[in-house]
């Protein structure tokens, strides 16, 4: 089960279509498309006006997250999915396979993460790396590697930078060697499991086990908790 908030003068909505444990991951495909992941690997299509939901996709495996290629000039549409056994597959609109890129992690693969601008996806895992990957799915770097999982990240709204959380901390990484260093800071008390990187104020929001949701600007000052 997952809520779908309206907006002023409308109802809050709940609603069910997976059937275990509800739906994992929801992505917006826009102002009036939602895709949710389920733990019974069936991605369905929701439409925000109708709160209808229709099947999409139902994948061979189990999956960690999925996220939808930004929609820009010239752009293909095309949804990036990791999955448990460390291989990412990108799908096209109809669900047909357009790219398996086998042992792209040792591990699980936790998030994945199409740049604002297109030209790139990020992808993290179990394995303690966040690697970068070419549009059309070859690999462009290995980022990061360490010694802890790495759950998620998100790129700025320039694209020029990645954020990403491991453990109880927060790091933002420059892509070009020629920008300013790597920042960091202790975010929560417990294990941090989700960032994301609003392009429309420049904000970063974080949320752990400690029950807590932090804003945070760019320089990694407190905001909000």
């Amino acid at each position: 089960r997952f809520k779908i908030r309206g907006g002023e003068g409308q109802p809050n909505t709940n609603k069910f279509a997976h059937q275990f444990l509800g739906a994992r991951r929801t992505k917006s495909l826009g102002t009036t498309t939602l895709l949710s992941l389920g733990e019974d690997n069936i991605i369905y299509k929701w439409n925000a006006n109708t709160n209808e939901s229709t099947k999409w996709i139902e994948l061979d495996s189990y999956a960690g997250d999925h996220d939808w290629l930004p929609q820009t000039k010239g752009s293909s549409e095309l949804v990036a999915i990791g999955y448990a056994d460390g291989t990412v597959k990108l799908f096209n609109k109809s669900g047909k396979l357009e790219k398996n890129i086998n042992d792209a992690h040792k591990k699980s693969v936790i998030s994945v993460k199409w740049s604002y601008d297109g030209n790139a996806l990020a992808t993290s895992s179990q394995d303690g790396s966040v690697k970068i990957w070419s549009k059309n799915g070859s690999l462009r770097t290995n980022l990061i590697q360490t010694e802890k999982p790495i759950y998620s990240v998100s790129w700025s709204p320039e694209s020029d930078a990645l954020l990403y959380c491991s453990d109880k901390t927060i790091y933002l990484k420059p892509i070009s060697a020629n920008q300013q260093k790597q920042l960091q800071w202790k975010a929560h008390e417990g294990l941090i499991l989700k960032v994301d990187w609003s392009p429309s104020n420049n904000c970063i929001i974080s949320c752990g086990e400690d029950c807590k949701y932090k804003v945070w600007d760019s320089y990694g000052t407190l905001l909000l908790t």
